[in-house]
């Protein structure tokens, strides 16, 4: 950790367990990230699918197509995978 749960101006948050695995949890992903664009090739499906994420990936789950809330098994397997 470099900062041991204090923000880059020094000043320590409510919450400094929160902060402090916000700062290791974000090391994480960038580890993450980085061993999977090194060990996979860019048509392994894995490496697709972590490259294709972005924040409003989520959005596909809070509108379902329709009304009463269906969301048909290919589409669902499409908002899981993505």
């Amino acid at each position: 950790m470099h900062r041991a749960g204090r923000y880059g101006d020094g000043t320590v948050p409510k919450s400094v367990t929160h902060a402090a695995t916000m700062e290791l949890e974000s090391h994480r992903a960038i580890n993450l990230g980085q061993q999977i664009k090194n060990n996979l090739d860019r048509t392994e499906y894995p490496r697709q699918a972590y490259e294709a994420w972005t924040p409003t990936s989520a959005c596909f789950l809070l509108s379902p197509p329709d009304g009463i809330g269906y969301m048909p098994d290919a589409d669902m397997q499409m908002a899981i995978t993505t």
